[in-house]
């Protein structure tokens, strides 16, 4: 099943898109425990947005289709819409991290061809070895000579590399604050003119190449409710001043979020976060200060990501 999705995702990058009217497809997310959508400029107290940005609802997508953690390849395929069915409770949690210190580190090339180049002749030398030793030492000063020394003939004894021994980062723990969203419920709206792609998506929704999750990897979710594939020539378009989804513009009365909605790479291992302004209410609806046109699915008016206000 895995390499299944996989051929076919690599197929839906390369498939052309259909000409014409749009096509749509929806589902509800359950998130049976907990979830959290961090911050990013959270840092001792990690606070979590209050929904989930475009980003972790086009990971969920592409974790099912099987696409590797940094392929973006089909962000701009999809345009998306969330409406939130119940927005869950927000608690305090205490979570470990482990950070590297600073005294640790991995050793650089130079060092480390330096360090096991002496290693080698340290084993049929005792002259090289306190030459070592002194190496060793000053690579890692805050250990004291007795404990370098522990260290350096307990791995020359058995053979190891010097490296294993010393080059690895020392580890810190530390504790932080973390803002967990108990048992929330979303439904989110796809719109795309790849009709492939959605055909994809929708399988897989059903039959995930991996096992989905929403925000961190084991906050695991439950895909419920996937709706058939819908032309746009089938949906309605009504002029309404509510909505029930969140929606990508300011709203009075509403919590404004600035969310990342995708990532640019812009060089190796270098993503450029593009942002965009939404507006959420606890209740689920919002009200506008004029009519407008909006999609009617299922009973409710919902705006997508890429909607223009007139």
């Amino acid at each position: 099943m895995v390499q299944k999705t996989l051929i076919a995702s690599e197929e839906t990058k390369t498939n052309n898109k259909e000409e014409g009217t749009s096509k749509f497809l929806y589902f509800n997310i359950d998130v049976p425990f907990w979830t959290s959508f961090k911050v990013g400029s959270s840092v001792n107290f990690h606070s979590t947005y209050s929904i989930p940005p475009l980003t972790t609802l086009y990971g969920l997508i592409a974790n099912a289709l099987g696409l590797e953690q940094d392929d973006y390849s089909l962000r701009d395929d999809i345009s998306f819409c969330l409406k939130v069915i119940y927005g869950g409770e927000i608690i305090e949690d205490y979570v470990n991290i482990f950070k590297i210190g600073e005294q640790g580190g991995t050793l650089g090339a130079k060092n480390k061809k330096e360090i096991l180049g002496r290693y080698d002749k340290a084993k049929a030398s005792k002259e090289e070895y306190s030459e070592l030793l002194k190496l060793f030492i000053e690579k890692r000063g805050w250990l004291s000579e007795v404990d370098a020394k522990k260290i350096l003939d307990d791995a020359i004894c058995k053979e190891k590399p010097i490296y294993d021994r010393f080059g690895q980062p020392d580890i810190i723990r530390t504790q932080v604050v973390r803002e967990r969203i108990i048992k929330p419920k979303y439904r989110v709206y796809l719109k795309t003119k790849n009709i492939e792609l959605l055909k994809k998506i929708e399988f897989v929704l059903e039959n995930p190449a991996r096992p989905l999750y929403l925000g961190q990897s084991d906050d695991v979710v439950i895909i419920e409710k996937v709706s058939k594939i819908i032309d746009e020539t089938e949906i309605k378009k009504e002029y309404t001043d509510f909505v029930d989804s969140v929606v990508p513009f300011h709203a009075k009365g509403c919590e404004i979020m600035l969310l990342p909605t995708k990532f640019i790479l812009r060089g190796k291992n270098k993503y450029e976060k593009e942002q965009l302004g939404f507006s959420y209410h606890p209740s689920g609806k919002i009200k506008l200060p004029e009519k407008e046109e909006h999609y009617l699915m299922d009973n409710d008016y919902v705006v997508f990501e890429d909607f223009k206000k007139s």
